[in-house]
């Protein structure tokens, strides 16, 4: 028998192959740009609740200024917005 050729048969191999290693790296990249989509899609919706607890507020702030100005109500005051709304540091303006 030729001695190169047994001692080549009883090699065991340790470690990973560069294509186990290219493959893992593809995965994980993957699951990585999942979990940043995930983050950002959580960040637009966290912006959007916030728009609408603001115009919740708001909301409540008219129709409780409402309910204690009957006569402001009667005679026709809210049924309009004015042109003049007066800036906050809240609000950014369209445009």
């Amino acid at each position: 028998m030729n001695p190169s050729l047994n001692s080549t048969e009883s090699r065991k191999q340790y470690g990973f192959s560069m294509l186990e290693v290219l493959i893992t790296v593809l995965i994980l990249s993957f699951g990585l740009l999942g979990m940043a989509s995930m983050v950002t899609t959580g960040m637009k919706s966290n912006t959007t609740s916030h728009y609408r607890s603001v115009a919740t507020q708001q909301t409540q702030d008219i129709a409780d200024r409402m309910r204690a100005n009957l006569a402001g109500v009667r005679s026709g005051s809210y049924d309009a917005l004015e042109t003049n709304i007066p800036a906050s540091n809240d609000c950014v303006a369209a445009g």
